[in-house]
């Protein structure tokens, strides 16, 4: 038998990344809602910042139109978070993740290395985000350095953080316009939803896209705001499966030849 050590997280966030190592199906019978994605880039790029949902019954292409998209993008800065179900009670987790790629520390890193990486960046964002240091470093559960005080009233402490997610954000979409994906957020977390939300409020007249997929069942607020839309999936028609499998078919064959 092969026995294998575990020494770090690896790249592969989802069951997309494993499947784009092993090639996709051909992508079909999705161009309108892909186009719809687009021109809310088109809008957020332009400063009218945007909200977009993707809904659907799992296995419907959620995920993959949103790959889809987010590989046809261009002049603009992408970060992701993921959520997973065995992730529902910790705190932040798909916000971890997004921050994580965002300040390009890696598993590996120690405290004082990713501390200083998040340092970093924020000075040279400038403004007031140097104060939002220790709470950033909380979330990231880096340890060491500036720490929050421990008798810290939780509200407040929340309020804060979200303030610092949100102000990061705001300040990066003010270098480059952002895309901010967020997959299977059916399965985030309370702190995360009350983020997004405080996020959601504040981007209408900034260059940030927000997209959230989930399935049906998912509660928000954000379908009350202009700036809100939704592009609900189905199964795919009869017609559009057919070609999927037609072009699998005919690339299959062609590399075994």
């Amino acid at each position: 038998m092969r026995i294998y050590e575990l020494l770090a997280e690896g790249a592969l966030h989802t069951r997309l990344d494993l499947a784009l190592r092993r090639g996709l199906a051909p992508f079909v019978g999705r161009r309108s809602d892909l186009s719809r994605l687009h021109e809310a880039l088109e809008y957020a790029k332009d400063g009218q910042g945007q909200i977009v949902s993707v809904v659907g019954e799992p296995g419907v292409g959620k995920s993959r139109l949103v790959h889809e998209f987010k590989s046809k993008a261009s002049g603009c800065r992408m970060l992701e978070g993921f959520a997973f179900a065995h992730g529902v009670g910790q705190p932040y987790l798909p916000l971890i993740g997004l921050l994580r790629g965002y300040f390009q520390i890696d598993p590996r890193d120690d405290p004082d290395l990713a501390r200083e990486k998040v340092e970093r960046r924020l000075d040279e964002l400038g403004g007031k985000l140097p104060a939002s240091l220790p709470y950033l470093c909380s979330v990231l559960g880096i340890t060491g350095g500036p720490a929050l005080h421990e008798q810290m009233n939780p509200a407040i402490r929340r309020r804060r953080t979200f303030k610092a997610v949100k102000d990061l954000l705001l300040r990066e979409s003010r270098e480059q316009p952002l895309i901010v994906a967020i997959d299977d957020a059916q399965w985030i977390d309370g702190e995360t939803h009350g983020c997004l939300d405080v996020i959601a409020d504040a981007l209408e007249s900034e260059r940030i896209l927000l997209v959230v997929d989930y399935r049906p069942g998912f509660q928000h607020a954000w379908d009350a705001k202009q700036n809100y839309r939704e592009i609900r999936l189905d199964a795919l028609s009869e017609d559009s499966a057919r070609s999927c499998f037609r072009r699998s078919s005919a690339a299959a064959r062609s590399s075994m030849r």
